[in-house]
């Protein structure tokens, strides 16, 4: 496509100097219903191309507006296609927190659960029955942690 326009455009070119050249007879032009004379052929070959590059540039403006508007239009659509995945993002997001929060109103209820305070094992625990350990120390995660004392270091 574009060696074709260059070709159509390189045909134009050699035809308008043609043109340009091989007259020079004085005419009298007329529009709108006004006549003038006194131009030769050349003076109205060029003010034809001037408007006929106004005529482009015209076009041009119009299909470049046209594209603009479209891409404006996409974009806005994209834009709004966002919008609606955030809320229901949003959406999902809240009803995880209500179901958490009720499965931790839950578990603060339930007596076999244990301590569910919402931030952790606390880090001392009594000895439940039968334990060998005792009471001591919990980490981080609940696990209790052995001292030198208990009765897993004592020997037999």
């Amino acid at each position: 496509m574009v060696f074709l326009g260059l070709i159509l455009a390189a045909i134009a070119v050699v035809a308008g100097v043609g043109v340009l050249l091989d007259n020079s007879d004085p005419v009298t032009v007329s529009a709108f219903g006004q006549s003038v004379s006194g131009f030769t052929e050349r003076e109205v070959f060029v003010g034809g191309l001037a408007v006929a590059c106004l005529f482009v540039l015209g076009w041009i403006l119009i299909i470049s507006g046209i594209r603009r508007r479209r891409r404006l239009s996409r974009d806005l659509d994209e834009l709004d296609e966002l919008r609606e995945n955030r809320e229901a993002y949003i959406e999902s997001l809240e009803a995880e927190r209500t179901r958490l929060t009720r499965e931790l109103a839950n578990a603060r209820q339930d007596p076999g659960l244990g301590d569910m305070d919402g931030f952790g094992p606390s880090r001392t625990t009594a000895g439940a029955a039968g334990d060998t350990m005792g009471a001591g120390p919990v980490d981080d995660l609940g696990v209790r942690v052995a001292s030198r004392d208990s009765a897993f270091f004592r020997a037999g």
